[in-house]
């Protein structure tokens, strides 16, 4: 999570050098001093293409090495823009306006996925267009035919109905599980990042979660219920395991200019 305001996800590469993780370098980059989101992405870029181009992979075949190393960091949020009508683009509450970012050595904006890697990193950013109620941009893996159309529909009931994010993290989760049912290269376990636009020009800092059941082998809904304001903040976060009777063993990395944090469970049975 970047701030209050932007959540960045990645897939490929778990290690992007034999001293870091991937999900390490990616809080690094975010825990810059402060500076526009465009620097940041670039110095993302930089410092991944300097990583992974000199990482080894000793078990890969030389011919195949491009490949694997392809990788993508992907993120959304609110981006705030005070000379908006210099992008053609009308007047937004408190000038924030919605926008899917992608750092990649194998693809743009698009969902295309390039064969090989390139050798450097490259920035790329799209703000929601106006007449949009949603966007949704698949990495890594396909997600395509009846079964995007399916979630599609379901996404834009739900946004018609509802204004809180737990339902949609909810229809997400199970699309995922979904794919992983078939694609042995995607996890079951799910981690759900939400950006709430009431929430962007908080004291950055806050890392609250959604409502965790105190006992294991909970229904899937119970991670996904809505809390009132009435018992709290709101969540910024939902950890939904494959397994019900397993315990929560994470949070998000949470990065804002200046600090960076992260905190991680060892998995425990109810007894320890």
């Amino acid at each position: 999570m970047l701030g209050n305001h932007a959540t960045f996800a990645y897939t490929g590469l778990s290690r992007c050098s034999v001293a870091e993780s991937t999900e390490a370098l990616l809080t690094r980059c975010f825990a810059q001093p402060a500076t526009s989101i465009d620097k940041q992405l670039e110095y993302l870029a930089k410092e991944a293409a300097r990583s992974i181009r000199n990482l080894p992979l000793p078990s890969i075949r030389p011919s195949e090495r491009r490949a694997v190393r392809r990788t993508s960091f992907v993120g959304g949020g609110y981006l705030g823009i005070k000379n908006f009508r210099m992008l053609d683009r009308m007047p937004s509450l408190e000038e924030l306006h919605p926008f899917l970012a992608v750092v990649s050595n194998a693809q743009g904006i698009t969902e295309e996925w390039r064969p090989e890697a390139d050798q450097e990193f490259s920035p790329s950013i799209k703000l929601l267009e106006q007449d949009d109620l949603f966007g949704l941009h698949a990495a890594g893996q396909p997600f395509v035919g009846s079964e995007r159309v399916k979630l599609e529909r379901s996404i834009r009931r739900s946004l018609e109905r509802i204004t809180h994010p737990e339902s949609i993290a909810r229809l997400l989760t199970r699309a995922i599980r979904g794919v992983a049912v078939r694609n042995s290269r995607v996890g079951p376990n799910v981690m759900c990042t939400m950006v709430r636009r009431s929430q962007v020009f908080t004291a950055p800092g806050t890392f609250t979660s959604g409502p965790i059941p105190a006992t294991p082998g909970r229904p899937e809904a119970d991670y996904f219920r809505w809390l009132p304001d009435s018992e709290g903040p709101p969540g910024q976060w939902i950890y939904c395991p494959a397994e019900p009777g397993e315990f929560i063993y994470n949070t998000p990395n949470y990065a804002y200019p200046g600090t960076a944090y992260g905190i991680r469970f060892e998995p425990k049975s109810p007894s320890t």
